[in-house]
């Protein structure tokens, strides 16, 4: 009954799951995608700007093709090598093992320890792919219909093809070989600028990098590490679990022939390699420190965090490099094992704990004289970034000696001295000027016109669309995005004068009413 059943599953899925499902997603993303395209390229035609609008539609094919190429490659050729790899426990030589040597488990146990992982591999994908579905939801704004049919349709997807190991495996890097290339191709507007760079005229003085270097190529190195990180260890996870699966059935864990092991050592060592990169770029990461008074990096982060940063960088090559050579020579065992997870251990808790026990028990008890040197240079690069340096200051020494020649030749500032507050301006407007229940004037601005060959200061208020203002029978997704989008209208007044019975003076007032 149980081999009737699995098969009728796996016909199911084959047959009706896959395709049905596949073409629902297909559809739905190309319909999405192919609307917000036309659209996006109608407004900029309309504001001529086509021309910039399909350099951005260019940016994000070519980065797609080379993020979903490189996933493609890197996670078909590995999936490749493991079912080339792959072994039947009669085929698999009994002295080779990825610890000192195999773990029996109990006859009893062994059925439940292969449901145990069945569970695992079809909850850990259901959850992955739940994830996928309400980012997707929140990104492209589906109705929650939508995103309830899409969970539910992941749920199926996860239980028909772990049920088949192959098929479950190769949906995965279908998924993540199309998340490379999305991942890719909504970050163009971080790469094209990397692309043509430009020098600003000073550097920090921290690692002496350009400033040039933290605007354009920072951001698309922290995308690099991001996309090695999801990349080297989804491939290790999926690689793991297809050698695991047969030998659980067998009660051994952990039992590999060599190419498996080499193989599993190789993808280690590549995750211990993205693991340093990622160290590497945290280091730049200091400068944006907010632990100290300060924002940037201080007292802890350059004198504490920045080598333990270090350390960790040479540690991960360290591991990488040993990795690496047990797998070109695999008679060295992992006899040492538990130094190096004793010392992986040792550099995270040291990373996570140092700094925070430094800052509590020597940096803050005397923060003035110890952050002082970072205070400066954050006051210094402060100044220079708002051009404040360049301001030059004088004393201004006040006599009491204001005549009426001293105001006559000051006429055009005497008249401009502000009466108008904007509150009594707003509440006026309100009354006046507001015309439906629907507009508000929120705010009031001072600017300086000519006007009669003389500047004028003047007060202007611009009459504002409130969509919750809209009446409930009114609030329709046609009037929210079609109809009702934006406000009409504004009104000036001069800041020295009033009408009569205290109302503003409108330069210019009744817009949209009809009467000018």
């Amino acid at each position: 009954m149980v081999k009737i059943g699995s098969k009728m599953l796996t016909k199911f899925v084959k047959k009706w799951l896959l395709p049905i499902g596949g073409v629902l997603i297909g559809l739905g993303l190309i319909d999405r995608t192919l609307a917000t395209i036309f659209t996006d390229l109608w407004w900029f035609q309309g504001l001529g700007y086509a021309q910039n609008y399909w350099l951005q539609i260019q940016a994000q094919i070519w980065l797609a093709l080379l993020g979903a190429g490189l996933a493609g490659l890197w996670l078909g050729g590995n999936y490749y090598w493991a079912q080339r790899w792959q072994v039947t426990p009669i085929d698999r030589p009994a002295n080779f093992a990825l610890l000192a040597a195999p773990l029996p488990v109990p006859p009893p146990l062994k059925p439940l320890l292969g449901l145990r992982l069945l569970f695992i591999a079809g909850g850990g994908s259901l959850l992955l792919l739940s994830g996928i579905a309400i980012h997707g939801w929140q990104l492209l704004q589906l109705s929650p219909l939508a995103a309830v049919f899409s969970i539910a349709l992941c749920c199926l997807w996860s239980i028909g093809t772990f049920a088949w190991t192959t098929l479950g495996i190769s949906f995965l890097i279908v998924a993540l070989t199309v998340g490379g290339g999305y991942y890719w191709a909504t970050h163009w507007q971080l790469v094209l600028p990397a692309l043509a760079p430009t020098n600003f005229p000073q550097a920090e003085p921290v690692f002496a990098q350009n400033i040039g270097f933290y605007i354009f190529h920072l951001p698309v190195r922290e995308l690099i590490d991001q996309y090695l990180l999801s990349l080297t260890g989804a491939t290790l996870g999926i690689t793991l679990f297809f050698y695991l699966r047969p030998h659980f059935s067998n009660g051994f864990l952990a039992d590999f022939a060599p190419a498996q092991r080499r193989h599993l050592l190789i993808l280690s060592s590549a995750v211990a390699g993205a693991i340093a990169d990622h160290f590497a770029l945290a280091r730049y990461q200091l400068l944006y420190s907010q632990r100290g008074v300060v924002y940037g990096a201080g007292f802890t982060d350059v004198l504490v965090h920045l080598p333990i940063d270090n350390f960790c960088i040479m540690g991960s090559c360290a591991i990488g490099i040993y990795l690496l050579l047990l797998a070109m020579r695999p008679g060295w065992g992992l006899k040492n094992w538990r130094w190096m997870l004793g010392g992986i251990l040792l550099l995270i808790v040291s990373s996570l704990v140092l700094p925070a026990i430094m800052q509590r028990s020597i940096v803050q008890p005397n923060e003035l004289a110890q952050e002082k040197p970072y205070i400066q240079r954050s006051i210094a690069f402060t100044r220079q970034a708002f051009a404040l340096d360049r301001i030059e200051v004088k004393t201004f020494d006040p006599t009491g000696t204001l005549t009426a020649t001293d105001i006559a030749n000051n006429d055009q500032t005497i008249k401009n001295i502000r009466l108008w507050d904007a509150r009594p301006l707003l509440q006026s407007n309100r009354e006046l000027q507001q015309i439906r229940p629907y507009y508000q004037f929120a705010n009031a601005d001072i600017d300086r016109y000519p006007i009669q060959q003389e500047n004028q200061q003047v007060m202007l208020s611009a009459r504002e669309l409130d969509i919750n203002n809209l009446t409930a029978k009114a609030q329709t997704w046609v009037n929210r995005h079609l109809v009702y989008t934006h406000g009409y209208g504004f009104t000036v007044s001069p800041v020295n004068r009033a009408a009569a019975g205290g109302l503003p003076d409108y330069l210019v007032k009744d817009i949209g009413m009809g009467n000018g």
